[in-house]
């Protein structure tokens, strides 16, 4: 079953932005800076046998329907899972599986949204999604066990095996480098940077949407102050997406984006950039024709049954199962 599941230097991805630089002699961190996205990075499924993957890079202000990528790169596999997950240092990290039986990383710098291949590493193991952190280290479950890889990881590495105590599916990482995983159920686990056992530090139970039950979670993004955002399914299937304070035991949504104004239909992705923003990536997940996804926007502070504050669709992918799998901004 296919798991469901973007730059300049300047934003952060569903990992958050943490570079700093210098400016007349002070250090400037840009994750108090808040700057718009420049870019969006997309993953798509687009064709099967055998299943290659293209990852693109889009201005982020594209509205309109089948915008032309800025930059693509492919990636060549048996399965895409969780399709890309971004660092918060400008590097794009997709996930593959190849028919051989092994996971596959590809590591991809997003200077002025132009994707170039870094390094790539593979693992004997069949992966259901990925996180990366700001050092590079990167993060893989495989439903059974959390597979660590070193930030210099290339060609066959050998990870370290963490046993959690839950099946994950999104993950996503902070700019401390904590590690946040969704583990069913309405339950996000926290690790802190750094661990080394299946036990989080953190347990947080997320209070129902509005007067109903999460049933589903498509994807995480962590915002650049610590805030969980998760977009999935509330029991109806009603689509939402909903920010959580990183709280210890039960929380509630700080704001809920739901409703038919808002114009989802099936969030398969999802990403928040450095000054708030978020992006939303709606398509089927699988399809039997070739389709365009949407990309949706919702200003920061967006709450409710809002209507978006634009859309695009990347270029329609045209062999058919075209399933879209990963969103990043920077």
């Amino acid at each position: 079953m296919r798991t469901r599941f973007a730059a300049l230097c300047c934003l952060l991805s569903v990992s958050t932005l943490a570079l700093t630089g210098c400016v007349a002699g002070l250090t400037y961190d840009r994750s108090t800076a808040a700057q718009p996205a420049s870019f969006l990075f997309t993953m798509a499924d687009v064709s099967v046998s055998p299943v290659t993957g293209v990852t693109s890079s889009y201005p982020a202000g594209s509205t309109g329907a089948s915008v032309a990528a800025t930059s693509s790169a492919s990636v060549t596999s048996g399965y895409l899972g969780y399709g890309i997950r971004g660092d918060g240092k400008g590097n794009i990290y997709a996930l593959g599986y190849s028919s051989g039986g092994s996971l596959s990383v590809n590591v991809y710098s997003t200077a002025n949204g132009v994707l170039t291949l870094t390094r790539s590493f593979t693992y004997g193991a069949f992966p259901q999604t990925l996180a990366a952190d700001p050092t590079g280290i990167v993060y893989v479950s495989t439903g059974s066990a959390i597979l660590k890889f070193a930030a210099n990881a290339t060609g066959a590495a050998t990870p370290t095996i963490i046993a959690p105590t839950s099946a994950f599916t999104p993950m996503a990482t902070d700019s401390a480098g904590d590690l946040y995983a969704y583990a069913g159920s309405g339950v996000v686990d926290e690790f802190n940077a750094g661990f080394t056992t299946g036990t989080p530090s953190k347990v947080l139970t997320l209070s129902a949407i509005g007067s109903t039950a999460i049933s589903s979670v498509s994807d995480m993004a962590i915002d650049s102050s610590g805030n969980i955002y998760l977009a999935g399914f509330a029991t109806g299937p009603t689509p939402f997406i909903s920010e959580y304070s990183s709280a210890t035991g039960t929380t509630t949504p700080t704001k809920t984006i739901s409703g038919s104004s808002t114009l989802m239909a099936d969030p398969v992705a999802l990403a928040v950039d450095n000054a708030g923003n978020i992006y939303e990536e709606d398509a089927p997940i699988f399809t039997v024709s070739a389709h365009n996804n949407i990309i949706y926007t919702f200003s920061a502070g967006a709450s409710g049954n809002v209507a978006p504050s634009g859309n695009f669709s990347p270029a329609a992918q045209t062999v058919a199962p075209a399933t879209f799998v990963g969103l990043v901004a920077y």
